[in-house]
């Protein structure tokens, strides 16, 4: 009997100590998204040791949007690629959103030339967020607003010959370039 009672105590003891070091772990973790949520609502996230966890990622790239400074945003959204989910669909979203945006300040510009790439780009990664989640509407709504911008060239058409300034002299033997 008094071999039973010990057997029990220490039973009691081990899942004392297991449920101590869960309930320790656990409060680690809330403790430091805590810190870090802390950090992202006063902006100093930025401060903070690496690697951080993807959200403060999403949070840093969203306080440089509005900062301003769109490279940084860019990067921080594509590091966000290796995550999967719905927040790798709001970083290539959001991303798209910078680009479209750039896009559509070139036109107001009359800068038809350089909101190519951007607009080539927004549409691009609209399209990889519709890929992960098809019935993202405003993403949807964004990428018919890209291609309105920029619409996409007609499969089965050959791009444009080049003018005749732009074509480039041949090195095949038995050609002539027109030279006496």
């Amino acid at each position: 009997m008094a071999l039973r009672s010990r057997r029990a105590q220490l039973g009691a003891i081990a899942a004392l100590v297991v449920a101590c070091v869960a309930l320790g772990l656990g409060g680690r973790r809330w403790w430091q998204a805590e810190k870090i949520n802390r950090a992202i609502a006063d902006g100093s996230i930025a401060g903070f040791a690496q690697p951080l966890p993807p959200q403060a990622l999403f949070a840093q790239a969203d306080l440089a949007v509005r900062a301003r400074h769109i490279d940084r945003a860019l990067d921080l959204y594509k590091q966000l690629d290796r995550y999967g989910g719905e927040l790798r669909v709001a970083a290539l979203y959001n991303s798209a959103n910078i680009h479209l945006r750039q896009a559509l300040e070139f036109r107001r510009a009359d800068n038809e030339p350089a909101l190519i790439t951007p607009a080539e780009l927004a549409k691009s990664a609209y399209r990889a967020a519709l890929r992960i989640d098809p019935q993202h509407w405003n993403a949807r709504f964004n990428l018919e607003r890209a291609l309105r911008l920029r619409p996409d060239a007609p499969e089965g058409d050959p791009p444009p010959a080049p003018s005749q300034a732009e074509r480039a002299a041949t090195t095949m033997r038995g050609s002539t370039l027109g030279l006496p």
